[in-house]
């Protein structure tokens, strides 16, 4: 949670320092932002459908066991074990096909975001950078990429974890 609220405002103070470095910088801030979050309105329902369904596996999975702790000895009594097993062992393979594949989803939206907002920054930074190409600026262009990359990089995390919480 505390991610959610610190790559917001980290993420503004990457933006405020690329404008204070260099005012063409903006439209290639714009547009990353634009990107991310049309792909973030595109992919969230698929990101939080596979979060529900891996949270809905696991709630079954606490109830057996509890459940088994709490009868155990009739279990013993009678025999009933290798049927508790084999039941056990489908909600845990359950579990974990619906864990794995909330990763996936999450991950590869991590991925799309990354490249989305790098080519942005590739298109539009190198634009930039071309026509304001001089030996003086070019240590600030250097420092402008570099913000642009964390500026990416951090609004991609803080949505991750929008999404987690």
């Amino acid at each position: 949670m505390i991610d959610m609220f610190e790559g917001p405002a980290l993420s503004l103070v990457a933006l405020i320092n690329i404008c204070q470095i260099d005012v063409f910088f903006i439209p290639a801030t714009i547009v990353i932002v634009i990107c991310i979050s049309l792909f973030f309105s595109y992919a969230r329902p698929a990101i939080i459908h596979c979060k529900q369904k891996d949270l809905k596996n696991k709630s079954p999975i606490f109830h057996f066991y509890s459940e088994t702790l709490n009868g155990l000895v009739q279990i013993r009594i009678y025999g009933r074990r290798k049927h508790l097993i084999s039941k056990f062992t489908k909600l845990i393979n359950n579990s974990t096909k619906a864990a794995i594949a909330f990763d996936i989803v999450a991950r590869g939206f991590g991925v799309y975001i990354f490249l989305l907002g790098g080519f942005a920054l590739m298109a539009i930074g190198m634009t930039v950078g071309i026509q304001q190409s001089s030996p003086i600026n070019s240590g600030l262009y250097g420092v402008t990429v570099i913000f642009l990359i964390q500026f990416s990089e951090l609004l991609q995390w803080s949505l991750r974890q929008t999404i987690q919480v």
